[in-house]
């Protein structure tokens, strides 16, 4: 599914699944954000080089404060996560 700035979208998997296939740190769990909804702020034009079967990622504002989930958040805008295509669901 192809999607485009200012979608809003909701997270249905994190990496093509619903739980963690081992075991995580807690700041890394980003499982936790099941079924949180978002906004697509940006869309990256190249597939991420380790993944390159799960097409193309979009960066998702996500409504709710992510450090109340105390997960660990890289990106200079708050509450934003770089997200496969794959593991969004677009909301009405």
């Amino acid at each position: 599914m192809e999607f485009s700035v200012n979608d809003i979208v909701t997270l249905k998997s994190f990496l093509g699944t619903e739980t963690a296939e081992i075991e995580i740190d807690e700041a890394e769990n980003y499982w936790k954000l099941l079924n949180i909804s978002g906004k697509i702020i940006q869309k990256k034009e190249h597939v991420h080089p380790a993944f390159p079967e799960k097409g193309l990622q979009v960066l998702v504002c996500f409504f709710d404060d992510l450090q109340k989930f105390n997960l660990v958040c890289h990106n200079e805008i708050p509450n934003s996560l770089w997200i496969f295509q794959s593991d969004l669901t677009r909301n009405p």
